[in-house]
């Protein structure tokens, strides 16, 4: 939901995670740096600090750092000033470090791709980016809802995606949207 902008969704659905009984220990850090992201969104600078600050703190015992680097725009809180907090300055430069390698990982993988992208299956893929349904875009670029369907299914194959949220991931870290 973050990806595609929906912020405020993503708030409620972090909430959400939380009640479910069986959620491991590296969902829950998942879910601390997705609603910081989208406090930061919704409420302004330093509202998400004191989530990321906690993500890090259950992080850290473990080593788990993926959750930070497969989240976009998760380095931009954790270049705030104080928010170590107990797990560490090592930690943060570890979180920091595995961030960028992982940035740079994607981005070399999905160079190819954003050139064999088709100007239409672009265009798709940027309504799709602004949360618009398969029947709304098609309405958008005057085609039919099948077309539509033809258009993603290849640029989610061509960058690599499952599906809608990963290949915009794909796309933003690309800088194609």
């Amino acid at each position: 939901m973050l990806v595609i902008g929906n912020a405020s969704g993503a708030e409620r659905l972090c909430k959400r995670i939380d009640h479910l009984p069986a959620v491991c220990q590296e969902a829950r850090i998942t879910r601390l740096i997705i609603e910081a992201l989208a406090r930061e969104r919704l409420y302004g600078k330093g509202t998400g600090v004191s989530l990321m600050r906690e993500a890090l703190e259950k992080a850290q015992p473990d080593g788990v750092l993926l959750p930070f680097a497969e989240t976009l725009d998760v380095r931009t809180l954790l270049r705030v000033k104080g928010i170590v907090g107990d797990a560490g300055e090592t930690f943060l430069s570890q979180v920091r470090q595995a961030c960028d390698v992982y940035a740079q990982t994607s981005y070399r993988q999905s160079q190819s791709s954003s050139a064999v992208l088709s100007q239409r299956e672009l265009e798709i893929l940027r309504l799709a980016a602004r949360g618009m349904t398969r029947a709304q875009i098609a309405n958008e670029a005057c085609i039919k809802e099948d077309t539509v369907k033809k258009h993603l299914s290849a640029a989610y194959r061509k960058l690599g995606a499952s599906n809608r949220t990963e290949a915009l991931r794909t796309a933003r870290i690309e800088g194609l949207l």
